[in-house]
Parts: C-alpha cells; structure tokens; sequence
C-alpha cells in the first residue's frame, strides 16, 4: 500500500500521531460504552475516564449543550482512544510503523463499530506532529527546505522571530494541510489539540526554540463504516502525510533524526 520506501527514524521527531473517523450521530453512544470499555480493557486499553464539556452556540439565544467523551488509555498513557457519539480518535505519544497503528485502529474500529452498529463514517483524517529540536551549534533552517525559512531577522532589525505558515493542498484524497510554526515557551502541541491524558516522552527547556511541523491529512466522503473498507483509505491518507514530510525536510535532518531505509 506504500508508494514510498518507509523510513525508519532512530531519533524520531514525532511526537504525536491521530487518526479520525467520524461517524453518523449516536445519541445513545453511553448505553454501548460498558461493552465497549469490557471489550477494549483486553485489547490493551485498561485506563478508563469520561469527561463533559459544554459548548455554547452562539445566536439570537444562547444555547448551552453538554457533550460526553470517553477515553480508554493503555498503562502508559501513551496511547489513548477518544470516543464521542460522533467520532472515534485513535491518539498515539509513542509510535514504530504505520502498519503497527492502523491495526491497533482497526481493531478498535471493528470493537465500537459491532457494539454501536455504527453505519456511516463521513470524515476520515490523519495527523501527524513532529518537533525540531536543536543542538548546540545548529539551526532549524538545517532542517527545513529552503523555501521555508521565513524571514531574516537581522533585516527586520529584529532581535527576534518566530516562524508560522501553512500550506494547503488538494489531493486525490481530500485536503492536506502542512502547518510550521515555532515556540520558545515549551508549547508543541497545536491550540486545536486536546492531550491532556497522553503522556509525552519529550520535556522542553525553559526558552528552547521549538520547530513544530504539524501535517493533517483528511478526506470528507460519505462511505460505509467497514473497518476492512477504511484500512485502504487511512493508508491513502498516510501517503500523502508521507510525501509532505519528506518534501519539508531535508535530507541532511534524515541523516541527524538517524534515518535507516526499511
């Protein structure tokens, strides 16, 4: 399902990867949870919480809703599963190969899939952060193309700046999405991106130049919630991540992340 030779990063960058199938609506989602949480406890997902939050519409009248989600977590909190009557998320800290995760999904598709009768998935998407992080000597333009370095401080008479843009491209999947931004205040997880229960193995310094390249890839189309059917589309999805990663870095970044063809 490859199109591209898989790498192997023993100084991965990565440090978080999520994968989305949206579902048709299920308002009754906590009556299956009990089944759900049982099944997915032996499948190495012991870790159990639900949480609420409110949403507020904003209109003529406000309007206050309350929306359930349920996270199932391994022991290491490293890998999370986020359902909600809407959606499934597959959230990953620690990652080795895409084959790896998409049937960790699969089979936790097929688990939410049986118990809810799910019927139609409508949103497919993948995402992928990775944070560039310097040695002594060494500057994240090692790391990037050149046409993404941005602007010289020096000739904004600047002491300082901070590098943010986004790419969008369309695919013959969908929409891709290709964020860079830069923080020195330990942040490295996009605004949009809820965590909290996801450990993480990397710890900034305090004023440490982050390089985050945050690649989303995600395809809106009406299929039938088939686990054997989205394995094929997700793996579409990968493709396109792939090829954007290695079309930001460059090649001397493979050879310091320890890049080692399959």
């Amino acid at each position: 399902m490859r199109s591209l030779q898989p790498l192997r990063l023993i100084r991965s960058p990565l440090v978080l990867v999520l994968a989305q199938v949206k579902i048709s609506p299920i308002l009754q989602m906590g009556d299956y949870v009990p089944g759900i949480q049982e099944r997915l406890r032996h499948k190495g997902f012991p870790k159990f919480v639900m949480r609420r939050t409110q949403e507020i519409v904003l209109a003529p009248k406000p309007v206050f809703g309350t929306h359930e989600r349920w996270l199932f977590s391994n022991k290491e909190s490293t890998q999370t599963v986020v359902l909600a009557s809407d959606f499934i998320v597959l959230v990953a800290s620690v990652y080795s190969v895409f084959e790896e995760f998409v049937e960790t999904l699969k089979s936790i598709l097929a688990v939410v899939g049986e118990a809810a009768q799910v019927a139609l998935s409508d949103r497919l998407g993948l995402r992928y952060v990775d944070v560039v992080r310097l040695a002594k000597g060494e500057s994240y333009r090692d790391y990037l193309q050149d046409g993404l370095h941005g602007l010289d401080a020096a000739k904004l008479d600047a002491s300082s700046v901070l590098l943010q843009s986004q790419v969008k491209a369309d695919t013959s999947m969908g929409t891709l999405l290709v964020r860079l931004w830069q923080s020195q205040d330990g942040r490295f997880l996009p605004p949009d991106l809820e965590a909290e229960d996801v450990a993480f193995q990397i710890q900034p310094q305090p004023g440490e130049l982050l390089t985050v390249l945050d690649i989303d890839h995600f395809s809106v189309n009406e299929r039938e919630f088939n686990p054997d059917q989205l394995v094929p589309e997700l793996w579409r999805l990968h493709d396109g991540t792939d090829r954007a990663f290695r079309a930001v870095v460059t090649p001397e970044a493979l050879t310091r992340w320890g890049a080692e063809p399959r």
